[in-house]
């Protein structure tokens, strides 16, 4: 992240500044933004942390273009992914950004360790505004893209207690301080 030099790649490769750009900033800012923030040296991260919320730390989606093109070899995504366990670990998880981090993370440990899209979609946005959404859902259970049955889950995955042990592994050695 140090040797960023400004050149815009990762911003002309973005798909989500190309679908939308109103309300996501380019990703060298949430780079630039991870360093301030995460600085020994940065009296409140949090300066540098509530704007990269305000701009749209929680819009990416994931298609890390900006890490393939970078020709520094930094990380914007991971950066981005930095800032947000920073700002959960803040308590600064209102919204549906992290809304839809934990209903992830509650299906793979405790639903079956598939993505339930369907309660996927009632945890990070809610029931009232997911009824605006019913023909869509019609139309994709006319499809068979979408099961309505899928709510109640299904089979477990093979290796599910594998993951949840690797899961709590992980959350102990985060309470402990031995994983920052």
């Amino acid at each position: 992240q140090w040797d960023c030099i400004l050149c815009g790649c990762c911003a002309s490769e973005c798909n989500k500044l190309e679908a939308d750009a109103s309300d996501y900033m380019q990703p060298f800012v949430f780079t630039h933004a991870y360093r301030a923030a995460d600085d020994s040296r940065s009296k409140d991260p949090m300066i540098h942390l509530k704007p990269a919320i305000a701009n749209g730390l929680w819009n990416c989606v994931h298609c890390q273009e900006c890490v393939d093109r970078c020709p520094k070899g930094i990380s914007s995504f991971g950066d981005i992914e930095s800032l947000r366990v920073m700002a959960m670990k803040k308590g600064l998880n209102e919204g549906m950004g992290p809304a839809h981090a934990e209903a992830f993370l509650l299906d793979m440990v405790e639903g079956d360790g598939r993505l339930n899209e369907i309660k996927l979609a009632l945890r990070s946005e809610g029931v009232l505004a997911n009824t605006t959404k019913l023909d869509i859902a019609y139309n994709l259970m006319k499809a068979g893209k979408m099961n309505p049955l899928h709510i109640f889950g299904g089979e477990k995955i093979e290796g599910h207690a594998q993951l949840v042990k690797m899961v709590e592994a992980a959350r102990k050695a985060e309470k402990e301080g031995t994983i920052k």
